[in-house]
């Protein structure tokens, strides 16, 4: 379960028409990603537009995507990815624990569009 430390939750709610919640119109996308040496080379965004292109030809509004380190956190926003709810792994607790207490920063999970002009 997510939750949040403060009242001020860091677990913002979907936006108004970006519900991923109702069958059959948003895709969830889950782990891309690359080997270290391959970095740099333009094979996520490759493999990203990919993934957005034919979930548009399938018939899905959009890609939910959890980014969870700042390089696919700006991938996804620089192919229209709006973030619309953050978790701090610090911050995370399941069954009264911390388990990612160590782990730094936060994922955002993000909605991107199946229409894009690449």
């Amino acid at each position: 379960m997510l939750k949040s430390q403060s009242p001020k939750s860091r677990f913002t709610p979907y936006r108004a028409g970006q519900d991923p919640s109702q069958p059959g119109r948003y895709l969830h996308g889950h782990m891309l990603a690359t080997k270290d040496t391959y970095e740099g080379r333009g094979i996520g965004k490759t493999l990203s537009k990919m993934l957005l292109e034919e979930a548009g030809r399938r018939g899905f509004l959009g890609v939910v995507v959890e980014a969870s380190v700042p390089a696919s956190q700006g991938l996804f926003s620089k192919l229209g990815g709006n973030v619309v709810a953050s978790l701090v792994y610090k911050d995370f607790e399941y069954q009264g624990g911390h388990p990612y207490a160590h782990v730094e920063g936060d994922t955002k999970f993000m909605i991107v569009p199946c229409q894009n002009d690449f």
